[in-house]
């Protein structure tokens, strides 16, 4: 066929034995794709294959039907038979191939799914292949696949054991040789990134190296790590760090490689996990720290004088005022009591400031009759834990 410059538009039908003769003529009708032959249907002919001289013939008396998309013709001697068109009537045009999944120059890693497109009018096969971007010689991705795609999957390539820059080359060819070719470069990389490390700012707390951190949800956890480079040859860089917190299945990206604890979670203790994912989709072993929220401030209490109390505060046989009340904390930082005067002249005055505090209720200040004046006051109690949670009562 490609010799007599021939297109087949139809299968090739073996009517044997060869060189039997009918008498009278048999009529044989091939049938044909209408749309496949669109454009030149009228050129479309029955040829009879001659084995002595080796090259297709017309035969002759035929008729077109393209009502039916048929043609038929009588014959009066059993051979090879086929519907054919002159190349040159039939005006084919050159195959379609494009890759559209991945794109020039992204990273891949492991079964990497090629996709696009391989099609084209009387359409002989596509084939997808790799080079490596160094040298050598082209591998085949599977088989050659002798039907069209559109848009869809081409081929899967398996990259475990390659790494650096590799070419894919798509070949879609039709039946008479002709092919179009679409290549694209691409880095593999299949080496995860390592080394991701965290460092805990503040605020945060702890009573010893050993012991885990006590943080809030201010205190910001900041990550750094690297990709793996293989043989000298450049990785495709990392891409985010993620993190997730106990028993969660979802991790969650570090923006800008810093996360903090969301303030919606209660106080407790927290494993966080963490790791690394590049650009092809390798993902880092994970690594874990453990830390303990509170997001609590004290608690704090002014039990004497009440809050309940109405009027003016008399006081009978004593020179001195108590200030009770209860503050709780297991963090507990400081405690201050602040006298604020109310009045014409007014003033603020820190009472007492103290780093330790008993449980239960108990004498917080005391209160010198003798240094105020009579009128209203104004009495605070502040309360920090060493995680700067701060609380108060008046």
């Amino acid at each position: 066929l490609k010799s007599q410059d021939l297109i087949s538009a139809s299968s090739i039908y073996d009517i044997g034995p060869y060189g039997a003769v009918f008498e009278p003529a048999a009529m044989l009708t091939i049938y044909y794709n209408e749309q496949a032959v669109s454009g030149f249907e009228n050129e479309l002919k029955i040829y009879r294959y001659d084995e002595s001289e080796g090259v297709w013939e017309i035969v002759p008396g035929q008729t077109l039907d393209t009502i039916n998309n048929c043609i038929r013709v009588p014959i009066t001697h059993l051979s090879l038979y086929s519907l054919l068109v002159a190349r040159v009537a039939a005006a084919i045009e050159m195959p379609n191939a494009d890759i559209t999944q991945p794109n020039q120059g992204s990273f891949v890693s492991g079964n990497v799914e090629i996709k696009g497109t391989a099609k084209g009018q009387f359409f002989n096969n596509y084939k997808v292949e790799f080079l490596p971007y160094l040298g050598g010689e082209w591998t085949m991705i599977g088989d050659a696949i002798s039907y069209e795609v559109e848009s869809n999957t081409l081929a899967v390539w398996n990259t475990t054991g390659f790494d650096g820059p590799y070419t894919l080359r798509l070949t879609a060819a039709n039946q008479f040789g002709d092919a179009a070719i679409r290549i694209i470069t691409l880095l593999v990389d299949n080496a995860p990134p390592y080394g991701t490390a965290i460092s805990v700012g503040n605020p945060k707390y702890r009573d010893a190296d050993t012991l885990p951190y006590i943080i809030t949800s201010l205190t910001p956890f900041y990550f750094t790590a690297r990709d793996s480079q293989t043989d000298n040859i450049a990785a495709s860089g990392v891409h985010h760090v993620e993190w997730l917190l106990n028993g969660e299945t979802q991790w969650h990206p570090a923006e800008n490689y810093k996360f903090t604890v969301p303030s919606s979670y209660p106080d407790g203790v927290y494993t966080i996990h963490y790791r690394a994912v590049d650009n092809a989709g390798n993902v880092e072993d994970s690594k874990s720290i453990t830390v303990i929220l509170d997001n609590n401030p004290p608690e704090v209490k002014l039990v004497y004088p009440s809050k309940e109390d109405k009027g003016i505060c008399k006081v009978v046989n004593s020179d001195t005022i108590p200030i009770m009340g209860i503050i709780n904390d297991a963090n507990f930082l400081n405690y201050r009591i602040i006298m604020q005067a109310i009045g014409e002249t007014p003033f603020v005055e820190t009472l007492i400031s103290q780093t330790s505090v008993g449980s239960g209720t108990q004498v917080l200040a005391v209160i010198e009759r003798n240094q105020y004046r009579d009128g209203w006051y104004y009495i605070l109690i502040t309360s920090d834990d060493k995680l700067y949670n701060t609380s108060y009562d008046s």
